[in-house]
């Protein structure tokens, strides 16, 4: 695995965290209809939010301790724990689309 492509994970990655820590600060207005804070979908897009940053970072470090040690296999493994967080964020904003049509306070 070239230098590029782990450098570029980290650059996106890093922009990611970046974007997510910015969804998460705005994430408690998903809770301000009557009956949003009963509903699984608004708990399971926060849940999401804030594993994404756990999940990119040990996957970089991790990734790049492989890469140090020559794993490229391995280093390639560890920078999918940063695209599983985005398949959580990305599936919960899409569970909610499809089961409540956009709505937050949907059961």
């Amino acid at each position: 695995m070239p230098t590029f492509v782990l450098v570029m994970a980290t650059a996106v990655f890093g922009l990611l965290l970046l974007l997510d820590l910015g969804m998460l600060l705005m994430s408690p207005m998903m809770f301000d209809a009557p009956g949003s804070e009963a509903a699984i979908y608004p708990w399971l897009i926060v849940g999401s939010l804030l594993l994404y940053p756990l999940l990119a970072l040990v996957g970089l470090i991790l990734a790049w301790i492989a890469y140090g040690r020559s794993d490229h296999r391995r280093a390639f493994v560890m920078l999918t724990l940063p695209l599983a967080g985005v398949a959580m964020v990305a599936g919960a904003f899409v569970l909610l689309e499809l089961v409540c049509s956009g709505n937050f306070a949907c059961k």
